[in-house]
């Protein structure tokens, strides 16, 4: 049975502030917190060098980010005005071996993240999941825009917002590349199948079996389709999702059985041991 008790925290369409993701500022807020600190958006300007003016900033939106990527929760009441970030598991891999996002591998997991059903911003899920099955993975501007003001129920321009530029600018995620334009259309790049991904998209499939079917260690593939869109967000056919998953299941994290139809996913492990193992097969 598809899980339907959970419900979506994503991030609210306006929370970037029309700010991209810069890496730069991501890591200064991982050092915040990973140090333990706490303080309002204005002592996490001034212990960071993140802008942050008198209602709003850079700051709020870099934090929001890692909320959305994955990177960091944070404690207390998030309504509270002093900010209590704390380093998730992924988060505190990512900032002990590539604080600045460089690696496509780092990239493509904050990418993937930021889709989320659950726990990503809602601008992001729209765009690289919910719009699959009708745009396709190549569509205009246009398209995508009409998509959203009907999504939003509002005649609204700019909807977009800086979610183009993050995978344009070298200083986001250009690197992951998710989406770029092509011949006046805009093309996304399907997550890359390849066999040092497989340690992080077993971490990814294990997060999203806890999120959305918690204490269940088996979920059938269409189970966690239709709960969180995984294939949709990495841009896969059936085809493409099936050699991905016989990549994971070579790590020995999850197991595929192939005597059901649809597939079962088997959990051999839990997402803090593997994003743990998450940059292993880099050269």
């Amino acid at each position: 049975m598809v899980n339907k008790e959970q419900t979506s925290n994503r991030l609210p369409r306006t929370f970037h502030s029309t700010f991209i993701p810069e890496r730069q500022y991501i890591a200064e807020m991982l050092r915040f917190a990973a140090g333990g600190k706490e303080g309002t958006y204005q002592d996490i300007r001034d212990a960071t060098g993140i802008p942050m003016g008198e209602q709003s900033g850079k700051a709020q939106a870099i934090l929001d980010y890692c909320r959305g990527m994955g990177l960091v929760v944070l404690e207390g009441k998030r309504q509270n005005s002093v900010k209590r970030p704390r380093l998730t598991h992924l988060g505190r891999k990512v900032f002990l071996e590539d604080r600045f996002l460089k690696e496509s591998i780092t990239q493509w997991v904050v990418h993937l993240n930021l889709c989320g059903a659950l726990t990503g911003a809602d601008l992001w899920h729209k765009a690289f999941c919910q719009t699959t099955p009708i745009l396709g993975m190549r569509f205009t501007r246009e398209r995508l825009d009409d998509y959203l003001k009907q999504a939003y129920s509002t005649n609204q321009s700019g909807l977009i917002g800086p979610l183009l530029r993050t995978y344009e600018e070298d200083a986001a995620l250009s690197i992951c590349g998710a989406v770029h334009g092509e011949n006046g259309e805009l093309v996304r790049r399907p997550a890359p199948v390849e066999a040092e991904f497989s340690f992080a998209y077993s971490a990814w499939l294990l997060e999203l079996m806890t999120e959305h079917f918690p204490n269940t260690a088996q979920v059938s593939v269409s189970e966690l389709e239709e709960s969180a869109g995984w294939k949709k967000i990495c841009g896969w056919d059936a085809s493409t999702a099936q050699r991905a998953l016989t990549i994971v299941e070579n790590k020995g994290l999850i197991t595929i059985d192939r005597h059901m139809n649809p597939w079962l996913i088997q959990a051999k492990s839990v997402p803090s041991e593997a994003w743990g193992r998450l940059y292993e097969d880099l050269v």
